[in-house]
């Protein structure tokens, strides 16, 4: 809703869904995944994981990102809601 409103931008959005999808990773698994590259989180063998952060990446390091902010926050939705 934030990013919908102009209050951050989409570098903002992704570095914010990133930190998320992290936390929760974290809360279920109890793997410290807060810091680790996108190589370490591709050894943790988690490829959902692993397939969010990647899509994450590049708009959240970049100055002019070129993602989806919607379509990203709809997959991160689906991984979590259907993580077992």
């Amino acid at each position: 809703n934030r990013y919908q409103m102009g209050k951050i931008s989409e570098r903002g959005a992704y570095q914010e869904l990133s930190r998320h999808i992290r936390r929760f990773v974290y809360t279920v698994s109890g793997i410290k995944v807060h810091n680790y590259t996108l190589e370490e989180i591709g050894r943790v063998n988690m490829p959902n994981l692993y397939y969010l952060i990647a899509e994450c990446y590049t708009p959240e390091f970049a100055a002019n990102g070129r993602g989806d902010v919607s379509q990203s926050i709809r997959k991160a939705r689906e991984v979590i809601e259907g993580w077992n």
